[in-house]
């Protein structure tokens, strides 16, 4: 069964989850804080795959996590081959200001990091598998590093706890969105075309171009970019981690085109993640799931056995 469902978040459990003391990120740094009220309580798109009938796993669910621009959709095809080789549930939803998400004028991995736990109170998951690619993948990162009893597994898809490689690239992406004029656009056609000038790569163009909605001859982004680009710069960095570690098990798959883990990042993933296999995709760039998504699948499920 898959089911596409709406998180918002019941008054009851955020008001006992506020009164807790939890760990989160904090000024860029990641320490105990008390006070959620600027994250807000967006409600968030997700959906839960689960179609499987084999009993071969009894693990925990596998919680995905999409990048920079991208949405849950980005996940479908890989979730359901996840599931149907293991068993487990596969959770993927779209993050804050990303997809049918609401958007909220507080977008960070502080947020972001609330925003998945929050999620996994209300499906009631105590467990999970955090699988996340490029900016997933720093959410991913984060939330097991502030709650590593929560994260029984990590895998990081082509990301790095650094400033992000190809940062000049996303922000020469955000800045083409902003200045497209949306009301001279009446296809999906005329939105490539100009784009193009932009974006000369016509893989990322396709990309960006999920992000935009066409209707009754006007066109739309359901990013809100007004606030990534008000907040890309911590966006393609990585908060203060130098008092955390997580050691439960974690995976790094980097894809063997892409430049987005080098050796200059591996002492830092090794320090964060002491218990960290890295291994690389042939043939992938910085999509590798949607490049070689056979050897990827394969990697993930092997790495669930261990």
């Amino acid at each position: 069964m898959i089911g596409v469902r709406f998180c918002a978040q019941k008054r009851k459990i955020c008001d006992m989850f506020y009164q807790s003391i939890v760990t989160g990120l904090v000024n860029g740094q990641i320490r105990a804080i008390t006070s959620f009220s600027k994250y807000g309580r967006p409600r968030l798109a997700y959906t839960i795959i689960e179609e499987s009938e084999s009993s071969a796993s009894s693990g925990s669910p596998v919680i995905l996590l999409h990048g920079m621009f991208g949405s849950k959709s980005n996940w479908k095809s890989i979730g359901k081959a996840l599931n149907k080789r293991t068993g487990r549930k596969i959770i993927t939803f779209d993050a804050r200001n990303h997809g049918e998400s609401e958007h909220h004028i507080c977008m960070s991995y502080e947020s972001m990091t609330f925003d998945t736990l929050n999620l996994l109170k209300q499906l009631d998951i105590k467990r999970c598998v955090i699988l996340g690619h490029s900016m997933g993948g720093k959410t991913a990162m984060c939330f097991a590093l502030t709650h590593p009893e929560i994260v029984d597994k990590l895998i990081v898809v082509d990301s790095a706890p650094t400033v992000s490689i190809a940062a000049g690239a996303a922000v020469s992406c955000l800045k083409a969105m902003m200045k497209l004029n949306s009301q001279h656009i009446k296809s999906y056609m005329d939105a490539n075309r100009l784009l193009e000038h932009e974006i000369q790569d016509e893989n990322i163009r396709h990309f960006i171009l999920t992000n935009l909605r066409i209707s009754n001859g006007s066109a739309r982004w359901i990013l809100n970019l007004r606030i990534f680009d008000k907040n890309i710069e911590s966006l393609l960095g990585f908060p203060d981690s130098s008092t955390c570690t997580y050691a439960g098990r974690t995976l790094f798959i980097a894809g063997g085109m892409s430049s987005y883990i080098s050796k200059l990042e591996i002492p830092k993933i090794m320090r964060l993640f002491p218990n960290a296999m890295i291994e690389y995709v042939e043939g992938a760039g910085h999509w590798v799931h949607s490049d070689q998504p056979s050897d990827f699948t394969k990697k993930v499920c092997n790495f669930l056995r261990l």
